[in-house]
């Protein structure tokens, strides 16, 4: 016997307002085992006060017409036209809508439970969006949003891939996961949330004029074109990765004090002004700096340090840690270098004499240690 539930009760059960969030941020699969013992369209009908004929749960179904809900994925790829296309008010699961150009004629549903995928629209003249999208919203063809009026909140990913300008670009108060504008040139003017979840992706990005970044990044940021960092200032937490790696000058750069994964300063050939953050997980890649002279690096590094280019060991004070290797392949003489009895990794380096064996040796005895 089923149990009787309440709309409120069922409004929860089939994730109407919010999604169940079960340990460590992922679905909580109890949900779906209760719903597949119920009469869906039972439910979802006292839900949205509707008919039953009005709840679709298949494709064949939604095209009857004269829908309210439908419940999961509604896959409408194949549509070149929204021409005569009457959508759901609502839509529980995926919305694909990705051979689409125009929006001419599209009325899209109040509500989509998870993504919408309008990966080939070109203009957004009479496109009007739901208030909300559960997941992730693809936008990635369109090169302008100018009178477009995004959602107050993405639960995913927000594709704005192509986008060249900031022109009339309002960003939702609230993204889920992560922001994709690998075209942006600019950011003039652009209100970021306070935290981005996932990765921000700003790779075209070639001045920091009017950028205020989000407090907080979970993922990776992006900032691969930049070569001036004056101006800029980083979240103060970076959870995986920060990619710098056409900057030329670090001055008055500050970075968090931990970088989950790897800091990417590959450009970079002086470490004047250059103060790095505490911890690395990952990787450091600084694989143009000629000279250590003033530089502290972090206590660990979980993997890699590039030192490729550096030439003398003056003012080098290596870290007590890397995990797995060390590149000084430019280096020509050893003397001088300490290598901390707690380094344990790999060297790779080019040195004459019996220098190359000196520290290979030293490297071997520390990893014995181990």
């Amino acid at each position: 016997q089923k149990l009787e539930l309440t709309k409120e009760d069922l409004r929860f059960l089939y994730e109407i307002d919010s999604k169940i969030i079960g340990f460590g941020y992922k679905e909580d699969p109890r949900i779906k085992e209760i719903i597949e013992t119920r009469d869906k369209k039972i439910d979802l009908s006292k839900i949205f006060d509707c008919k039953k004929d009005q709840i679709s749960l298949t494709k064949e179904e939604f095209f009857k017409g004269n829908i309210i809900y439908h419940y999961g994925e509604l896959d409408l790829s194949d549509l070149t036209s929204a021409g005569g296309l009457t959508l759901p008010q609502y839509v529980g699961g995926n919305l694909w809508l990705s051979s689409l150009t125009s929006a001419e004629g599209l009325t899209l549903p109040q509500s989509i439970g998870r993504s919408l995928d309008l990966s080939s629209l070109t203009s957004v003249e009479g496109l009007t969006l739901p208030q909300s999208i559960g997941r992730s919203l693809d936008l990635s063809s369109l090169t302008s949003v100018e009178g477009l009026t995004l959602p107050q909140s993405v639960g995913g990913l927000l594709d704005l891939s192509s986008l060249t300008s900031t022109e009339g670009l309002i960003l939702p108060k609230s993204i889920g996961r992560s922001l994709d504008l690998r075209s942006l040139t600019s950011a003039e003017g652009l209100i970021f949330p306070q935290s981005v979840e996932g990765f921000l992706d700003l790779s075209s990005l070639t001045s920091v004029e009017g950028l205020t970044l989000p407090q907080s990044i979970g993922e990776t940021l992006n900032l691969k074109s930049l070569t001036s960092a004056e101006g800029l200032i980083l979240p103060k937490s970076i959870g995986s990765s920060l990619d710098l790696s056409s900057l030329t000058s670090a001055e008055g750069l500050i970075f968090p004090k931990s970088i989950g994964f790897s800091l990417d300063l590959r450009s970079l050939t002086s470490a004047e002004g250059l103060t790095l953050p505490q911890s690395i997980g990952f990787s450091l890649d600084l694989r143009s700096l000629t000279s250590a002279e003033g530089l502290i690096f972090p206590q660990s590094i979980g993997f890699s340090l590039d030192l490729r280019s550096l030439t003398s060991v003056e003012g080098l004070i290596l870290p007590q840690n890397v995990g797995g290797y060390l590149d000084l392949e430019s280096l020509t003489s050893a003397e001088g270098l300490t290598i901390p009895d707690t380094l344990n990794c790999d060297l790779i380096c080019s040195l004459a004499n019996n220098d190359i064996n000196i520290l290979k040796e030293m490297c071997k005895k520390n990893n014995k240690k181990k």
